[in-house]
């Protein structure tokens, strides 16, 4: 689905923050995301912050992609989100799809354009109103997040969706992951790479990231001052408040550590709250991240115009039942009624139990994708007969998991099941999760990415289609046996970070076509034998080294394999040579000697002999010179294209000049010729009508309105296409051809060519 997520920052840097987490987690599942934010410093946060840099541009488009730099927690580089500037009037959609689903977050209001395009749309796009976490009001009216908005929609069709807390008072975050976090490895690399020495017996870690009552800021700092215990205090700098206590005036004194850190993305901001003994936080998303780290949090109430009421943190935990101590901390830090706490109400863990007990493992996107479900289906889905994602049925000694809408199965252990990937309206997600013998039967793989974060015991894969250029670089197979045929996929980590890889697997009734093995170990993998093909690069040396010395004598169609850029130090290439349309036995003389070319029974194939092998390689030379006739034949057309052709007259000598109008290769190339003359020895040019291709007639005189913008072959012939089909076709025979600049002085192919390469790569001004 297409999801338009509108936020306006209105100074709250939280609000970006949560519907830019949003963009991730949906854009995780395959959809896409558009972010409109109406704040540029905003945009070049998440340019900086998230992805690694900025400005991230594509060609020709204002929008940043995400997932160029995976090691910093960002989305999978296949994954995008799109963020753009607030639309003005007139420039929401231009040529874009329309969206499936539109998110008006936190009552920014729409723009008025967007507002008008929406009633030409033909089917309405469904409109869901995310509400900001409010702990004095948890209800809300349809009306309350459609201020100026989708309120004005004729019979408007919104939803509700609480960015804080559901109607029973249940968090909701904007995804499950929690796992097994370490603390002593994340505070070994992360605080102290910062201070530069070992953290002390005990030392406590603090994560302030907001602190706007400086009276409460001294007394915390005076109270941590005549502890005993020294104390670390984290400031990554998330909020435009500087909340360092030099900011205030205020001395830290000796047992107070306060590194400067570097601003954090979202991942490893989550990670810091995680990781330390208490975090004083501010905001939707931050308090939102607090409550489900599972540590102790101080909340900041916002200020100002962002207010959502008096005593919001006082009022949410009344309502959670939370002790009176810890109601008196958050009164404290935000300016209320309050007794001065004791150090040890900060990071008494006792206090916590209740509130933290109250949370739930409840996901913003589901929720989201199950408001959706029942509203925005492809027409397929609509032919089947629901059912719950959870129903079982059972098939022989295992469960048939029915997918419903799709899988979406997070941190849980399956046994047993059947599951059915790729026949749900909804893309299939797996993460951080284990299924120990089941088997997955692979439907559909059109937009299903397979790249769980999951790992596969001993299961059965049986992709019904074959499998075309599939990474599973993040997935685990242990003990897999595995069916179908598999071309252009990836097994194992390719990153240098990824977990994935495949250990004692089955791959012996596969057919394995430019398939590779990343950082898995041959003896393990039980692959099929011959004409299947692996080439093995490792530690003691590669195959490149093999193939580019044999290059000479392989046939066209293998021989410049090595060159690829994509070769990794220590992989496994599968090749299977009929899918070159190459006979094995012509190729296995040629690589019968080489050390890293290996496939299973290869010691006991017979060798071919001395004779043979020179006799291949001559062969496969002929054929390489053959092929560079071919490409030398065709390259002149392609060199012309987008040029018109003007004439073809027929000379005395049997020769046909044909002239084309190249004027267009002005603009980018000063010194390009105006016209080119090719000249055909002993040609014919024959014109075959469009409606009739059997009705043909000799191609002489002038030619009009024919633009050249594709070019084909049949035997010896060449075909010229032109920009429209009713214009019909011409096709070309002749031995061999001339260039020339208009009437005048030749060309040589190679100035022709580098005209044309520079028009094409020569960006518009």
């Amino acid at each position: 689905m297409i999801f338009d997520i509108f936020c306006s920052v209105d100074g709250n840097r939280d609000r970006w923050a949560l519907c830019w987490r949003l963009g991730r987690d949906l854009a995780q599942r395959e959809h896409t995301v558009r972010l409109w934010i109406d704040n540029e410093r905003a945009r070049r946060e998440i340019g900086w912050h998230e992805v690694g840099y900025f400005p991230m541009y594509a060609q020709n488009s204002r929008q940043w992609y995400d997932g160029t730099n995976a090691a910093r927690g960002s989305l999978d580089q296949r994954s995008k989100i799109q963020v753009r500037p607030w639309p003005t009037e007139g420039k929401w959609l231009l040529k874009r799809r329309p969206p499936d689903v539109i998110i008006e977050a936190f009552e920014c209001g729409l723009p008025g354009s967007v507002v008008e395009e929406i009633h030409r749309f033909p089917t309405r796009p469904v409109c869901v109103a995310l509400n900001s976490f409010s702990a004095a009001t948890r209800t809300y009216s349809k009306k309350s997040g459609v201020r100026s908005g989708l309120k004005s929609l004729p019979e408007p069709q919104v939803h509700t969706l609480n960015a804080g807390l559901s109607e029973d008072g249940v968090l909701w975050g904007t995804d499950a992951e929690q796992g097994v976090f370490d603390v002593a490895k994340w505070r070994a690399s992360f605080v102290e790479g910062w201070l530069r020495r070992p953290l002390e017996p005990g030392e406590r870690v603090i994560s302030m990231c907001a602190a706007t009552n400086a009276q409460a800021l001294r007394e915390l700092y005076d109270i941590l001052g005549r502890d005993t215990v020294p104390s670390v205090i984290l400031n990554p700098r998330c909020d435009p408040v500087d909340s360092r206590s030099w900011a205030y005036g205020i001395e830290s004194g000796p047992r107070i550590s306060e590194p400067s850190l570097n601003p954090l993305s979202q991942d490893e901001f989550d990670d810091l709250l995680k990781g330390c003994d208490i975090n004083f936080v501010c905001g939707e998303d931050s308090v939102a991240r607090a409550w489900k780290s599972g540590r102790p949090w101080i909340w900041q109430e916002l200020a100002g115009p962002h207010a959502k009421g008096p005593s919001e943190s006082g009022e949410l935990l009344r309502q959670l039942n939370a002790p009176a101590q810890l109601i008196n901390l958050h009164s404290w830090w935000n300016g209320g009624p309050h007794a001065v706490p004791v150090v040890g109400d900060l990071f008494d863990q006792s206090l916590w139990c209740d509130v933290h007990g109250a949370q739930r493992q409840n996901d913003l996107v589901v929720n989201l994708l199950g408001i959706l479900s029942g509203l925005v289906a492809e027409p397929a889905a609509k032919k089947k007969r629901p059912v719950r994602a959870d129903s079982t049925l059972k098939d022989g000694s295992r469960e048939l998991l029915l997918p419903g809408a799709g899988y979406d199965i997070r941190e849980e252990v399956l046994e047993g099941k059947i599951l059915t990937i790729g026949v749900g309206s909804f893309v299939d997600s797996f993460h951080k999760t284990v299924l120990r013998n089941c088997e997955l039967r692979i439907v559909k793989t059109t937009r299903q990415s397979l790249n769980f974060v999951a790992t596969f015991d001993g299961c059965d894969i049986r992709p019904k289609t074959p499998l075309k250029h599939k990474q599973m670089w993040d997935t685990i197979f242990l003990r897999c046996n595995f069916r179908g045929h598999y071309i252009g996929c990836d097994f194992g980590s390719r990153r240098e970070k990824g977990e994935g890889r495949a250990e004692d697997c089955d791959f012996s009734a596969c057919r394995l076509h430019q398939t590779e093995f990343f950082d898995c170990e041959l003896p393990r993998l039980k692959l099929p034998g011959w004409p299947h093909v692996y080439l093995i690069s490792d530690s003691s040396g590669t195959w490149t080294d093999d193939w580019s010395k044999a290059s000479a004598l392989l046939p066209p169609r293998i021989a410049s394999m090595h060159e690829r850029d994509s070769i990794r130090d220590e992989s496994i290439l599968a090749i299977h040579l009929p899918d070159f349309d190459l006979d094995p036995e012509a190729v296995w003389p040629l690589i019968q000697d080489m050390k890293y070319a290996w496939f299973p029974g290869k010691d006991d194939k017979p060798r071919a002999s001395a004779q043979a092998v020179s006799s291949l390689g001559e062969q496969n030379k002929l054929k390489k010179r053959q092929r560079q006739q071919d490409i030398q034949r065709v390259s002149i057309w392609n060199l012309l294209h987008r040029s018109w052709l003007c004439s073809i007259q027929k000379q005395s000598d049997g020769s046909l000049e044909l002239l084309f109008d190249t004027s267009f290769f002005k603009a980018k190339v000063p010194d390009a010729p105006e016209k080119v003359l090719v000249r055909l020895k002993d040609g014919a040019a024959i014109h075959r009508n469009a409606a009739d291709s059997n009705e043909s007639r000799e191609a002489v005189g002038a030619i009009e309105k024919f633009m050249l913008m594709g070019v084909g072959r049949e035997g010896d012939d060449i075909v010229l296409k032109p920009h429209r089909k009713e214009r019909g076709q011409i096709k070309l025979s002749y031995a061999s051809y001339e260039v020339f600049e208009g009437e005048g002085a030749p060309i040589a192919g190679g100035e022709l060519n580098r005209v044309a390469q520079s028009y094409w790569t020569t960006p518009s001004a």
